[in-house]
């Protein structure tokens, strides 16, 4: 029987009767999603056969307060979920309270099966003594008086758990917004069941939405911080730094947030509001206009030598160079001639040639460095024209420019470079490339594999290195006909000596055995220059050597009457020494080209290289022209041959041209000492030149600015590595700086990559390496703006914080637009739980919430995500009018298995498995490079992120777990944390744990402390100290989802291991195990003794536990059968005291000694 059966209806009162009357109001039906509350709260008012209501003009606590008064047994209520409650002693009869702007209400919903003697007794009643401002109502399948409708259209649920009366209903914590909260945000835009909005327009113009939601179950205001933000990220730590605010991060989105105490009203509401948005877009503005205005800091080390040499900690090179150490006896620079009949000679023709060389030979058609068996030892992607290598140092300076490959242009285009075919724009040839380019100053060292661009000032045409100093000497050319002779130290400034009046553009500058002076060869006149002084002394003949045999000599070849005939003549004496034999190669010379020239003498001086055009034939030569070869002779009897064939192919279609030869080993120590009268013949520095940077090096830089950083902006919003390009762009804006005419012309564009980098970085659209390489170029330009150009230093970004590989994924940067896509504010979802049946609270499960529409952010350093919300997930209410409403109830309720999006991973374990011997078997693959994703505008908004077996043992239950590797000692967890990549080490001998931030390469991973580096591959464990080096083959090397790790640790007992979450919770440990032949049987042991207790393994559980060590379980992991007592300290301390056993915190803060629960 129903309850109005049972009783008569007069005893509801008769003002109730009176008041509905003919004047009544249908509910209105909000329209919301199926599972907003305020849409079940419809659907029960609606669907219900009769509801009893207190209500008035009042706010919820005086309600709620009045109904505990009058009705006790609303006290002894369970909470079901989004604010709804079940009687204790009726679970049938579910109740709630509102509040609205209109009043607030008290709802009693009545069902068929509820205990109608209850209902009248413990409610009806009661009610009877209800006076102004309160009344007692009535609400019919959705009909009512229309005050009633008034309180319940536009009301929210109120906790009534907020109320004293109630308290011990919950936890302290709200699954739905506390009424003094919703109270407060009336004028806020209510855009989700727990989720407002207020747009803010600030005072400097920028408009920042900031949110108002539960987080964990707390009132909190939020606000989007952009995709990319991530906790490492300047002006979020500025932010958190002030103890007001903090940062979390969810899957794709990040937001500030600020928690707020239940009943902070309006005024306070909308003033903290304000203070976050002002706080948000002042601070980001703060730091992104200091990246802006940042100049670069002098170098640590004087030494440029220093800086290419010793590696930072867990850093490496961005530029290496490709090719083999220098080897061998000599070094020679080499290009290729083609020379293809005109109809075969289109670009695509030459294009494909040059592939195939590059595969093939390790460069194309441009210059290329190599040793005497032909390796290169250039970089294809630097054309060399001239390069010194000292032995015993390592040391490397050459004369180059990039090549095309640099900016993945076609290699045709080297060709292009130098005889003018990228002038113009033809059917055959495209544009794009460079034109004439100058060549910079390169350094580098075999030891640390690198070469990189160091400055480019002038048009560079040869270089040495001097052995005993390190001092570079350079031959710049000035003008078409002019040059200039530097010298640079070890702190890398340049010291003008002299201007050369006369250029030929084949010169060879050598430095002398002590170093004092220089050499400067042409083909028909030799110069001298004392490197302390500039003074100079032009001698009378060309094609001349030091001559390591002796002191103060030099070995020229003297071409007359035909023959080549090497002499050697004394600066000390001023004479003719020594002439040697004619030399005759077993090659014929070209009858019009028979002269040899650029000689170089072997240490031993037995020996002497030559270039010569030999090789080809007169009528090739008449065709096509020629370029040279390199010779060999003994100078005991003049007899030499070719070092190399002339031609590449078969078809003679590829001629070698070869200069700049040198003994790989110096002869050093050999003293210069001049004559008198030469002495007195020296001449004064020539210093009307060389202190300016030329037109064409200037150019040239501006060509490579803008190739390099249009590639630079490319792969950033490929995602892709750009530290290869940032030497490049440095040394070419330092000169670009010093021509104004060249400055002029890109300075705008310039300015605005600069300001669109500054936003990306600081705003996390742009990261890792690619941040850290971008920062480099606005110092740059920020040293530009501020007048102090030569702090511009490409050194500074030769060095990458970690192993990038070239084309390695990093996250993807709009930088071609001033605009980004941003992602919108996470959805939130209160949990609610299924009451139909049974008490038991059943876990929740993730709510679906989909991305309707986003709007990117401006280069404003404010950010404004405007985003519509819409949440989804639920099943739609049924409407009915009968008895089985309390169906519709279990229907709605049970659609509604939901959590927060921010709410708890499960804690219910899978069927157990059998676990491993060890983490698993070593597999002897790479992990996969470290990818984020980027947003795109149909992709749905995340929930929470969740949590693997894996990610909960192995990182401690705050991040994900990307790689596990092992050894004998070591293993180390590499887990994506807070964005970021992260060490988790064990050593199973010492027992210790380290946990560090990582790098991921292409083989393996790195993270480096500062007493040890500890480097991670599939075939090996390293850990390097300052003293000693630990290596260990590695046994286990897996990625997070391989089947081994699906239940780290599990003895596959009746009851699974679990990895509790690290939250300060107490435990009480009632016995442990490390044997591996008895740990299953112990542990089993243990739980039966205690009924309701759990297992874990200390090293897959927090950082409060002590791990594994030779000294406490031989190495062996350990296992511990505990009971978790949440945060009931005296409830663990008591059972402790009892068993005589210990306790301990489960927290990853402190340590396992700073862990131990305290009974005392």
């Amino acid at each position: 029987m129903g309850f109005l059966d049972d009783h008569d209806t007069s005893k509801l009162g008769e003002e109730g009767v009176e008041k509905r009357g003919s004047q009544t109001a249908n509910v209105r039906d909000p329209g919301l999603a199926a599972d907003d509350p305020r849409q079940l709260l419809f659907g029960l008012l609606s669907d219900c056969g009769l509801s009893i209501v207190l209500s008035g003009q009042v706010t919820a606590d005086v309600v709620i307060s009045r109904a505990a008064q009058l009705m006790p047994i609303l006290r002894r209520s369970t909470h079901i979920g989004r604010g709804f409650l079940k009687l204790n002693q009726d679970p049938n009869t579910v109740w709630t309270a509102v509040e609205g702007s209109r009043g607030s209400a008290v709802i009693v919903f009545c069902a068929p099966d509820s205990d109608n003697n209850l209902i009248f007794k413990e409610i009806t009643l009661p009610l009877d003594s209800v006076a102004p401002p309160l009344s007692r109502e009535l609400v019919t399948l959705g009909s009512t008086v229309p005050e009633v409708a008034d309180i319940i259209d536009g009301a929210d649920i109120a906790p009534v758990w907020e109320q004293l009366e109630f308290r011990a209903i919950g936890d302290g914590d709200f699954s739905v917004m506390p009424a003094s909260i919703r109270r407060a945000a009336r004028s806020w835009n209510r855009i989700g069941a727990n989720l407002y909005k207020k747009q803010l327009d600030l005072t400097n113009g920028d408009e920042v939405d900031i949110y108002l939601g539960l987080y964990n179950n707390h009132p909190s205001l939020f606000t989007n911080t952009g995709e990319n933000a991530n906790s490492k990220l300047k002006f979020i730590q500025k932010l958190v730094d002030t103890k007001l605010y903090s940062f979390e991060e969810w899957d794709e989105t990040s937001v500030l947030m600020r928690h707020l105490a239940p009943g902070t009203d309006h005024a306070v509401l909308d003033q903290l509001a304000e203070t976050m948005a002002n706080d948000f877009v002042n601070t980001f503005a703060d730091v992104r206009n200091a990246l802006l205005t940042e100049i670069p800091s002098e170098p640590e080390s004087a030494s440029i030598w220093a800086r290419i040499e010793m590696t930072p900690a867990g850093s490496f090179p961005v530029l290496p160079a490709e090719g083999p150490s220098p080897a061998g006896e000599f070094s020679f620079v080499e290009r290729v001639r083609e020379s293809y009949p005109e109809d075969s000679s289109a670009f695509d023709s030459i294009n494909r040639a040059a592939q195939t060389l590059r595969e093939e030979r390790g460069a194309c058609l441009s210059h290329s460095w190599r040793n005497d068996r032909g390796f290169p030892l250039s970089p294809s992607r630097i054309t060399v024209t001239s390069a010194s290598h000292d032995s015993k140092t390592g040391r490397i300076v050459a004369a180059g420019h990039p090549a095309h490959e640099m900016w993945d242009l076609p290699p045709a285009l080297d060709l292009g470079a130098i005889d003018g075919r990228n002038l113009s724009a033809t059917d055959e040839w495209p544009s794009g490339g460079l034109l004439w380019p100058a060549n910079r100053l390169y350094i580098g060292s075999s030891k640390t594999n690198m070469l990189v661009p160091f400055d480019c000032d002038a048009n560079v045409i040869s270089v040495d290195l001097d052995s005993k100093t390190s001092a570079i000497a350079t031959f710049e050319q000035v003008d078409g006909r002019s040059g200039s002779i530097s010298i640079r130290g070890n702190d890398g400034r340049r010291r003008f000596l002299t201007g050369m009046e006369t250029l030929v553009g084949n010169e060879v500058l050598r430095f002398s055995g002590d170093g004092e002076w220089l050499l400067l060869t042409q083909g028909l006149a030799s110069t001298l220059v004392e490197t302390a002084t500039g003074r100079w002394l032009a001698l009378a003949f060309g094609n001349a050597a030091w001559w390591p045999g002796e002191d103060s000599c030099l070995l020229t070849i003297v071409n007359e009457n035909g023959a080549s005939v090497p002499r050697l003549f004394s600066l000390e004496t001023n004479e003719w020494i020594h002439t040697f034999p004619a030399i005759e190669l077993d090659t014929p010379l070209l009858p019009d080209y028979s002269k040899l020239w650029m000689p170089v003498v072997s240490p031993d001086s037995a020996e002497v290289l030559l270039e010569t055009t030999a090789g080809v034939t007169p009528e090739f030569q008449h065709q096509h022209g020629t370029g040279s070869r390199l010779a060999r002779v003994t100078l005991a009897d003049g007899k030499g041959s070719l070092v190399h064939d002339a031609f590449l192919d078969g078809t003679q279609t590829l001629e070698r041209d070869v200069q700049d030869a040198r003994w790989i080993i110096d002869a050093t120590g050999r003293r210069v000492r001049l004559h008198p009268q030469l002495h007195n013949r020296l001449n004064q520095p020539i210093l009307n030149a060389g202190n300016i940077t030329d037109d064409r090096s200037a150019d040239t830089a501006e060509q490579i600015v803008v190739l390099s950083l249009n590639k630079a902006v490319e792969r950033t919003k490929a995602g892709l590595a750009i530290g290869t390009l940032m030497p490049d762009i440095l040394a070419s804006l330092r000169t670009m700086a010093k021509a104004p005419e060249v400055w002029e012309r890109q300075s705008e564009w310039l300015v605005s990559v600069h300001e669109q980098v500054a936003t990306f970085v600081t705003n996390g659209t742009v990261a890792g390496s690619n941040a850290t390489t971008w920062k480099h170029f606005c110092r740059a330009i920020a040293a530009i703006q501020s007048k102090k150009v030569d702090r511009i230093d490409p050194l500074v970004a030769i060095w990458s914080p970690g192993i990038v590989p070239e084309n390695a994924p990093v996250r993807p940067a709009p930088l071609s637009t001033k605009e980004s896509a941003e992602s919108p504010i996470q959805q939130y979802a209160p949990a609610l739980t299924d009451y139909a049946g049974s008490d038991e609270i059943r876990q929740a499960t993730p709510l679906t919430t989909a991305r309707v529409s986003e709007v990117p952010f401006a280069e404003n350093p404010a950010i404004n995500p405007q985003q519509v919300m819409s949440e989804g997930g639920a099943l739609p209410v049924a409407r009915r009018r009968s008895a089985m409403w309390l169906g519709l109830i279990a229907v709605v309720l049970l659609s509604l298995l939901v959590s927060y999006a921010i709410g708890r991973s499960s804690g219910t374990s899978p069927a157990p498995v059998q676990p491993p011997a060890a983490e698993g078997n070593a597999h002897p693959i790479a992990p996969p490079a470290i990818q984020t994703n980027s947003a795109t505008e149909e992709s749905a908004v995340p929930a929470a992120p969740t949590r693997s077996f894996a990610d909960s043992a192995y990182c401690r239950g705050e991040g994900t777990l990307v790689w596990i590797g092992g050894s004998a000692t070591f293993r180390g967890a590499f887990c994506k944390i807070n964005g970021n990549l992260t060490y988790i080490g064990l050593n199973r001998d010492l027992g210790g744990t380290v946990t560090l931030d990582a790098i991921q390469d292409d083989n393996g991973f790195t993270a480096v402390h500062p007493d040890a580096t500890y480097r991670y591959t599939a075939e090996s464990i390293t850990v390097t100290t300052a003293t000693k080096t630990f290596d260990e083959p590695t046994t286990v090397w897996l990625a997070a989802d391989a089947p081994d790790l699906n239940h780290p640790g599990d003895l596959g007992l009746e009851i699974p291991i679990t990895y509790p979450a690290c939250d300060d919770s107490a435990i009480v440990v009632f016995g442990t195990a490390w044997d591996p032949g008895s740990n299953a049987e112990k542990v089993q042991t243990l739980l039966q003794a205690h009924p309701g207790a759990s297992y874990l393994r200390t090293d897959l559980s927090c950082a409060s536990f002590t791990g594994p060590s030779t000294n406490n379980s031989g190495g062996q992991y350990i296992y511990a059968v505990y009971d978790n007592y949440g945060h009931d300290a005296s409830g663990a301390c008591q059972l402790t005291r009892s068993l005589g056993t210990y306790g301990r915190w489960l927290n990853n803060a402190r340590t396992p000694a700073e862990s131990a629960l305290n009974c005392n």
